[in-house]
């Protein structure tokens, strides 16, 4: 059970990622939101993925966009510690949760 709700999880965050990858695309200047929350966000338990977040976000925007959608297990792992709070409306964040409520 508990292995069924985190593959659900992963799946919604994916389904999140997708959207924000949408949004940015229209939008990269939506990047400054995470860019802002990187720069706020000091923890050590999340150090190496803030970091990864960091060089990613130095990438061009094509390169940047594919990566966040990536269905891989790093990226699954990174999409769990993302600095794009704040990029989707509460609707949009709001429709995702609604897909995936069990």
């Amino acid at each position: 059970m508990e292995r069924d709700s985190h593959t659900r999880l992963d799946a919604r965050s994916f389904a999140m990622h997708r959207l924000i990858a949408t949004k940015l695309a229209q939008g990269p200047s939506l990047l400054s939101i995470a860019r802002e929350n990187l720069g706020r966000w000091n923890t050590k338990h999340a150090a190496l993925y803030l970091d990864r977040w960091r060089d990613l976000i130095r990438q061009p925007l094509p390169a940047l966009l594919a990566t966040i959608v990536e269905e891989s297990e790093d990226m699954t792992a990174m999409r769990q510690c993302s600095p794009y709070a704040g990029t989707l409306t509460e609707l949009g964040r709001d429709r995702i949760y609604d897909q995936f409520a069990q």
